[in-house]
């Protein structure tokens, strides 16, 4: 199986930190988004190749379990956690 066909997930209890890269085959940078919490892993074709969350928790008591990361807005700035 190619890095690209998995989904890696990394916790940090500790570290309150979440992160999730989507194509480990590919680099990229990351970009803050509206929730200085999320920040989103651009590849140079601009795709959204990951993402992380620090203050994870404070989500989960926002939102509850599960919650959901918005990653859809084009410009990167607009990513948002809902319920």
């Amino acid at each position: 199986m190619k890095a690209k066909d998995k989904v890696y997930v990394w916790f940090d209890p500790e570290g309150d930190f979440l992160e999730v890269t989507l194509d480990a085959s590919k680099e990229g940078d990351m970009k803050e988004t509206a929730d200085r919490r999320i920040a989103v892993k651009i590849d140079d074709g601009g795709s959204i190749i990951g993402f992380h969350i620090l203050h994870v928790s404070s989500l989960m008591d926002e939102k509850g379990l599960p919650f959901e990361v918005d990653l859809s807005s084009r410009s990167h700035v607009g990513a948002s956690a809902t319920r």
